[in-house]
């Protein structure tokens, strides 16, 4: 019987590849693997929130409400609450909100050009914004917006995937903590989250045109908001992939694409004049503040 024993070949022990290459490979794989872990996370989270009872997530918010300030009693705070919170009664009619899902309008006093819905069916508007509004259309079209967030549950659908993604994104870059690792697998959760953001804005904007299209019978004016919100944010508007809204110009287009004429109805007085006061009073305090 013959033995042999064969010279190995040179460099078996250690790649020709060089190391950064290596390293930008594992670190795409990564990323993929995370992209559609934190796409399928997002998905199931989202669902599941939406099983949730709506009293349930009233409840949930319900120390908040209590912490919020107190009303106003000046005369014009009151009917311009009445006066909004009538108008969303109505938008909730025609977007056929189930009974026990009502939303609650709440104005701030804040100069800022600013709405949103949370959690409850809680609807915010600033002062600033209704200053603003250049129309009854324009503001309906905003409160439709909001109250679409709350039919479509999407404050408890972005809570739930927010906190699932964040989880599952802190068990899979552990390892990084802080590394640029971990920041290249945060980084791909978080650009999912927002591209989920981004959708549930189209829907609430699709169901804001079909608001209108009940309340008057067209969508003239829709743009009006939007107009108002590009002219604000022109300086600063983040590019469309980091923002959780889609590009303005884009909401303008899908407005006007969806265009049916009519008329522009006047804002209702009793809001012209509280929006016109508080600014005016938000403003001098601003400035009273900013005295030495």
């Amino acid at each position: 019987m013959n033995y042999e024993n064969p010279q190995l070949p040179e460099g078996i022990n250690y790649s020709t590849s060089h190391p950064l290459k290596e390293l930008m490979i594992l670190l795409a794989g990564a990323t993929v693997i995370v992209v559609v872990l934190a796409l399928a996370i997002s998905l199931a989270a989202g669902w599941l929130a939406t099983k949730i009872p709506f009293a349930t997530e009233q409840r949930w918010v319900k120390s908040f409400v209590e912490q919020l300030p107190e009303t106003e009693k000046a005369p014009r705070h009151q009917a311009a609450q009445l006066r909004l919170q009538a108008m969303v009664d109505r938008v909730a009619q025609l977007q056929d909100l189930p009974a026990d899902m009502k939303p609650t309008l709440h104005i701030i006093n804040d100069t800022q050009l600013n709405a949103f819905a949370t959690l409850g069916g809680h609807v915010f508007i600033t002062c600033g914004l209704l200053k603003k509004l250049p129309n009854e259309n324009a503001l309906v079209a905003v409160l439709a917006h909001e109250v679409a967030h709350v039919k479509h549950r999407d404050p408890l659908v972005a809570l739930g995937r927010g906190v699932a993604v964040m989880l599952a994104l802190g068990t899979l870059s552990g390892l990084g903590d802080g590394s640029a690792v971990g920041r290249q697998l945060q980084g791909a959760g978080l650009l999912t989250a927002l591209s989920f953001s981004r959708d549930q804005e189209r829907a609430a904007d699709d169901t804001l045109l079909h608001t209108l299209t009940g309340w008057y019978g067209y969508t003239e004016g829709a743009a009006d908001l939007f107009d108002v919100l590009a002219n604000e944010s022109a300086k600063h508007e983040p590019p469309v992939f980091m923002s959780t809204h889609p590009a303005t110009a884009e909401r303008i287009a899908q407005m006007q694409a969806a265009l049916t004429p009519g008329a522009r109805v006047p804002l209702p007085a009793e809001i012209v004049a509280y929006a016109q006061a508080t600014v005016d009073e938000c403003a001098a305090t601003a400035t009273d503040n900013n005295v030495d």
